[in-house]
């Protein structure tokens, strides 16, 4: 019998029943008339599996390198394990998706397929051609439109209730009322376009609500002869629309651009705008996703989902809901390109997802909702469409969770956002979240859901934000965001060591904290905000609130200024040291004199700082210094390791500075997540090889690729090796 793979040895449910069966699984070998007791008698279907009775102790094998088409979905599991084995040939894929053929010609260049007739009952959520998802068809194609104005009406009705109170039965009859909306863009009806009227009946709008999400809404029917006209088809809340942007998706009409598609629910047929013409689309590998999900289990305990590659899924990729059940773990699992999240467990204690790789999930990679006690670790999520992780406990009472070394890249919104007392979110790397929503941060946490949590080690670099700021107010993403409404407060947040680079706003920000610690973080070149009208208000390196219930302790940090941003810290409450103690800090900015404020009822010096307020006595000017030792043409770049591994840079011979004015020659050695920026004299600008301007550069960890930039240190030519791992700032 071929050995399993080493991940079943230490399979944590323990005391498996004597009775307790091994089942085997092959796509390429197996047959459902096999009694699947050995992998030389497996079976073959998802469905055989989804008929068995499971019980304790239970496993399921898969082989590796085979695929199957469909979703296992399980009620009441205990103790049960769904592994991948002989793994060597690549994991087991479980496939959310059909293929699409024998595509034909509808009109200049949209082409059509129909769903398979035994698939007619489900819905199509996504269209992949050879791996890549394509566009829902959409209008604009880019960006979006605003709302001009809103018409509103009332629809007003009786409602009967039966109402039993002290054994009485009383019928009470109330007046209720439907609100609806029909919202106006006149552009709709203008030059170039001239809609007709109902010509985006039907279609769905995405509407930004505010600057960090968007709700959906189905158009309706109008009477009117107006094309400008979108009128919601349903009730609705809310009735601010107007000045709010907004794009049509889902409709025939938006279908302009290549890979936008449509698919119509009565026909059971996909239309897709494609320009390279029907023969290249019929030698081209096109799948709809179709089956919600690869696993789906309800109220499960002690379940394992291990080795697995899963692809494609109609909803979320592994989907587990309970009732405060214990046990669950998601391990060592590839989730490429499904529609929501990639694994999803609500209600469930105890529950470990490590060394997954999920790439590309419509919404978030890893949600964790009404929960405790979860352990995320050594997870890497890519693109996701909204939050990398999110956890989440709203019952109010003490939890914990722990989200460490986990990999983030370009989350649509938040890094890491958690809502759960008591987390340890550590040693984690992100980079470039909020890209698509505003009003957020890497690191994530609101109102008092952050009370006796610790952020430590994390490196969190290029916040960047929508970046649209032209039509509305919009409220920048920050850093590490410790974020408050009103009370109650967060209380007694931990945010040590970690390093935050190149945030459009604030690298830290403690919004409403309380008996909170900040220390040893090192902040660099964050708040550039290259629109902002006033540079002299309101840009700062860090924001501190305290409220007047207990103090914030800000001591030990590197905070090091850019060309657009002095070293600022923000204070929203009287800095006296009953609310802040600010001490030990260095305060840096290479570039000008005098350009330390902090703020409170103006602007101050660090020296006007030290001598009006009693704060930062032993805190020092590290920029004036550098400028010094480096006669006034200084220059810096950050190094940092986001890896497990002790991490060495080469300096190539050039002589640098630390922030204490220590001369750095040879190589750094970083420890893991730790970060060290270096000063250098050069000229004020980094001039590539082909003569342009650089802008800041960052390459994470997966760039394969170094390459080199010519930079006028002090008047001589010297190249310096820009490798993963360093920030050259603009």
């Amino acid at each position: 019998m071929t050995a399993l793979n080493e991940s079943l040895q230490g399979y944590p449910c323990t005391n498996r029943p004597s009775y307790a069966t091994d089942f085997y699984v092959s796509y390429s070998d197996g047959d459902d008339c096999y009694n699947g007791l050995s992998e030389y008698s497996p079976w073959k279907t998802l469905d055989r599996i989804n008929a068995t009775k499971s019980i304790s102790g239970d496993r399921y094998f898969f082989k590796g390198g085979d695929a199957w088409h469909g979703y296992i979905m399980k009620t009441g599991l205990y103790n049960v394990a769904f592994e991948g084995y002989n793994i060597d040939e690549g994991k087991p894929v479980i496939d959310g998706s059909v293929e699409i053929s024998g595509w034909w010609e509808y009109q200049s260049d949209i082409y059509c397929a129909d769903l398979p007739a035994e698939y007619t009952n489900y819905n199509v959520t996504q269209l992949i051609i050879d791996d890549e998802q394509q566009t829902l068809a959409r209008f604009p194609d880019e960006d979006f439109y605003i709302i001009d104005d809103v018409e509103v009406y009332y629809d007003t009705f009786w409602v009967t209730n039966i109402v039993i109170e002290d054994g009485f039965t009383n019928i009470v009859v109330e007046l209720a009322t439907n609100k609806y909306a029909t919202l106006i863009d006149y552009d709709l009806s203008g030059s170039p376009y001239y809609f007709p009227p109902n010509h985006w009946e039907g279609a769905r709008l995405q509407v930004r609500m505010a600057a960090y999400y968007q709700s959906q809404f189905e158009v309706g029917h109008t009477n009117s002869s107006d094309g400008s006209l979108l009128p919601i088809a349903s009730p609705v809340e809310v009735l601010n629309f107007t000045g709010k942007r907004y794009y049509i998706e889902n409709h025939f009409n938006a279908l302009d651009k290549q890979g936008e598609w449509y698919y119509d629910k009565s026909a059971h047929r996909i239309y897709l705008f494609w320009e390279p013409g029907g023969a290249d689309l019929e030698n081209r590998k096109t799948e709809a996703s179709i089956f919600p999900y690869a696993f789906n289990f309800y109220y499960p305990r002690q379940t394992r989902v291990a080795n697995f590659h899963i692809r494609n899924t109609a909803h979320n990729g592994i989907h587990a809901y309970s009732q405060k059940k214990r046990g669950l773990q998601i391990v060592s699992n590839d989730i490429h390109n499904v529609c929501r999240t990639g694994i999803y467990s609500y209600r469930i204690y105890d529950c470990i997802i490590e060394n997954c790789n999920i790439i590309s999930p419509g919404s978030s990679g890893i949600g964790c909702g009404d929960t405790i006690d979860n352990i995320i670790r050594n997870n890497k999520i890519e693109s996701p469409g909204r939050n990398g992780i999110g956890t989440g406990h709203f019952s109010g009472y003490a939890a914990t969770s722990t989200i460490t070394r986990n990999t983030i890249l370009s989350p649509g919104y938040i890094g890491i956002s958690y809502s759960v007392k008591g987390t340890i979110c550590e040693e984690n790397f992100i980079s470039n979240a909020c890209s698509v929503f505003d009003d957020g941060g890497g690191i994530y946490t609101y109102i008092y859901y952050g009370d006796h949590s610790k952020v430590i080690k994390n490196i969190i670099i290029d916040t960047i934000g929508d970046g649209n700021t032209t039509r509305w107010q919009v409220i920048k993403p920050r850093g590490i965001y410790i974020d408050v409404g009103s009370a109650p407060y967060n209380w007694d947040v931990t945010v040590v060591s970690n390093t935050v680079i190149n945030s459009v706003r604030d690298g830290i920000s403690m919004r409403g904290c309380t008996s909170s610690f900040v220390h040893a973080n090192t902040l660099y070149h964050n708040y550039n905000c290259q629109d902002y009208d006033n540079p002299s208000d309101d840009l700062q390196q860090c924001d501190l609130s305290p409220v007047e219930i207990g103090q914030i302790t800000f001591t030990c940090n590197n905070i090091i200024g850019s060309y657009r941003n002095p070293t600022a810290v923000k204070v929203r409450t009287y800095p006296t040291n009953s609310f802040l103690l600010s001490n030990s800090n260095r305060y840096c900015n290479i570039h000008e004199d005098n350009s330390l404020y902090f703020e409170y009822g103006g602007l101050h010096s660090l020296t006007a700082w030290q001598n009006n307020y009693g704060q930062d006595l032993n805190s020092v000017d590290a920029g004036a210094m550098l400028r010094n030792a480096c006669d006034n043409l200084c220059e810096s770049r950050i190094l940092y390791n986001p890896t497990t591994e002790n991490k060495t840079f080469d300096l190539h011979g050039m002589e640098y500075f630390d922030i204490e004015t220590n001369k750095v020659t040879g190589s750094v050695t970083l420890a893991p997540f730790t970060s060290k920026v270096l000063f250098f004299k050069a000229d004020k600008h980094f001039v590539a090889h082909d003569g342009g301007h650089v802008s800041p550069f960052y390459y994470p960890e997966v760039a394969a690729t170094n390459f080199q930039m010519a930079i006028d240190v002090a008047g001589t030519d010297h190249t310096v090796l820009v490798a993963e791992g360093t920030y050259l700032p603009n």
